[in-house]
C-alpha cells in the first residue's frame, strides 16, 4: 500500500509540473491531494454520507483552485 501511495504521489508530481511547470510547491501540493484522498477513502468506508463527502470534495476542489 505505501508503495502503491508513493508512485500515485510522484506520479501527481509529474502530472503538476506537467500543468503548471516545474514549481517549488509541486511536491508539497501533491503531498496535499494524496492525503485528502486517503482521508475520503477511510471516511467513505466508516459509513458514507454522500453529500457530506461530496461537498467535502467540492471545498478541497475550491481551495486547491484557489477560489476558496
Amino acid at each position: 500500500m505505501v508503495a502503491s501511495v508513493m508512485k500515485a504521489h510522484q506520479l501527481l508530481i509529474d502530472n503538476l509540473a506537467a500543468a503548471r511547470g516545474s514549481r517549488d510547491d509541486n511536491d508539497s501540493l501533491a503531498g496535499l491531494i494524496v492525503t485528502f484522498f486517503s482521508g475520503i477513502c477511510l471516511e467513505q468506508n466508516l459509513g458514507p454520507d454522500k453529500a457530506r463527502i461530496t461537498k467535502k470534495i467540492d471545498a478541497f476542489m475550491r481551495l486547491i483552485r484557489g477560489k476558496g
